[in-house]
């Protein structure tokens, strides 16, 4: 199952990931990609457009809560950092994640909401 850019919508990971592992056979794996928080923080995004409702999104998950919610249901997981290769340009959309460079030269994903993401692919086998 893929689920790669969609989990930050979600308040509640362990639903979503709850439902996913209901279609999934045994050794079938769940590819995982988003941005996550490398501590032990969740840390939830909530943005909106002048006065148009709430809009959820772009949440940063732990991921070592995440790792730890897998584990206690039965999975074996690996994780690899991801760092485009390119440069992002930023565009005139908020959402939309860019490049930065720290001073020293150390390349970061930010995005127009001043929000830093650090991404992963999350592989997880059901055992």
């Amino acid at each position: 199952i893929l689920i790669w850019g969609v989990i930050s919508f979600f308040d509640n990971y362990k639903q979503f990931i709850d439902k996913m592992d209901r279609h999934l056979n045994k050794n079938g794996i769940i590819s995982l990609f988003s941005g996550f928080s490398e501590s032990d923080y969740n840390v939830y995004v909530k943005y909106k457009i002048k006065k148009e409702k709430k809009q959820p999104g772009l949440n940063m998950h732990s991921l070592k809560e995440i790792e730890s919610y897998f584990k206690k249901k039965g999975y074996k997981t690996s994780k690899q950092k991801f760092l485009p290769s390119i440069d992002l340009k930023k565009t005139r959309n908020p959402l939309s994640s860019f490049t930065l460079y720290e001073k020293n030269r150390t390349k970061v994903i930010a995005n127009g909401l001043n929000i830093i993401r650090k991404f992963y692919f999350i592989k997880a086998k059901k055992l």
